[in-house]
């Protein structure tokens, strides 16, 4: 049975629930493979906490009956896509991140061709990345590898994009805070170009935001606001951060996002967490470096995507999360069969990892 996670905003009477759906106080409000209704509709929007739930897609179109367009992205390159109602997520991740890699991270790529480059991606993700669950499962299945610059910002930029919705930012002021997050690292190319090989010495150093700053200051596309958050997203709010040691009040909010994303990416990636013990370790370590009110917002959104995920527990058993009370993402209510576990009173138990 396959299933389209969409906003509540967006349900319509007929439509099937493809899992529980709980009130804010954790009770059941609908079982899986429920029948909405007008009613049923008003309720989920007024009763609980989410702003989006799974629906059986009970239309899904076969494969092999898919129509396929092409789309000419620039003179020397072209993608065949799917139909574009029906091309998986993965698929246009994969060909964003092609088009990113074999055109902008590379060491030879002529600084005064990178904003048209950057433009159609920036464009291309505020059109077409707005199934947030397909998302974020594609970043923990294809997390950046040590140096993978590319990998990383797309992934950074993906998350930005949510970020700045979430803060109903206007479309063109959150396809700068793309572009900002896309070249976030660009200077660790130049890095890479001036032969400087060992990346972490040169981070102590604190060179590569200046690099990447002095690379696209020029470019006439990109302003103060695009600028900024590639200068200063090592910044922190206690002063402890780089190139500056700016505050609070002191760092643009564009690099105070690019920050909490930079942050997320890194420990699921490098550190090779979890999403819950990444969000638990920022909420832990990071409340007096990051700007509070983005990483909560963050923390408590990213929540709701989970919802009908499934996981590996520490057990070895395999559930779903059904429920998080409190916006607590670090102890859902975990379905295992027929049988429910709270993880906020079962503390033996944890998630280890998804299920994909």
């Amino acid at each position: 049975m396959k299933s389209t996670r969409i906003s509540i905003n967006d349900l319509k009477p007929n439509m099937k629930t493809a899992d529980a759906i709980f009130t804010r106080n954790g009770v059941i409000l609908l079982d899986e493979g429920s029948t909405l209704t007008e009613t049923l509709i008003h309720k989920i929007k007024n009763m609980t906490t989410i702003d989006s739930i799974s629906i059986i897609d009970e239309n899904q179109d076969n494969d092999e009956n898919e129509n396929y367009t092409s789309y000419e992205i620039n003179t020397n390159y072209k993608v065949t896509f799917r139909d574009p109602k029906n091309i998986k997520l993965d698929i246009k991740i994969e060909h964003t991140e092609m088009l990113l890699r074999e055109s902008v991270y590379q060491m030879n790529t002529p600084h005064n061709r990178i904003a048209n480059k950057v433009k159609f991606v920036s464009n291309f993700i505020l059109d077409e990345f707005n199934d947030y669950s397909g998302v974020l499962e594609n970043i923990m299945k294809l997390k950046s590898k040590e140096n993978d610059v590319c990998r990383h910002s797309l992934n950074v930029a993906s998350l930005c994009f949510m970020i700045g919705t979430w803060l109903k930012y206007p479309n063109d002021k959150i396809q700068k805070l793309i572009k900002s997050a896309l070249l976030h690292d660009i200077g660790k190319i130049d890095i890479l170009n001036k032969n400087i090989i060992d990346l972490k010495k040169c981070e102590i150093s604190y060179c590569h935001p200046q690099l990447g700053y002095e690379t696209i200051i020029n470019i006439d596309d990109f302003d103060e606001e695009i600028t900024s958050g590639i200068l200063m997203h090592h910044e922190r709010e206690d002063g402890s951060g780089y190139p500056f040691a700016l505050q609070g009040h002191e760092i643009p909010q564009f690099a105070k996002i690019i920050a909490v994303a930079d942050v997320f990416e890194n420990l699921i990636s490098q550190k090779k967490l979890n999403p819950f013990k990444a969000l638990e370790i920022l909420e832990r370590d990071y409340m007096l470096k990051l700007d509070l009110n983005i990483m909560k917002l963050f923390i408590k959104k990213f929540s709701t995507y989970y919802i009908g995920s499934k996981v590996i527990l520490s057990t070895g058993e395999i559930g779903k999360i059904i429920h998080f009370a409190n916006n607590n993402i670090k102890t859902p209510l975990i379905m295992v069969g027929s049988s429910f576990i709270d993880l906020s009173i079962v503390k033996n138990i944890s998630i280890k990892d998804f299920a994909f």
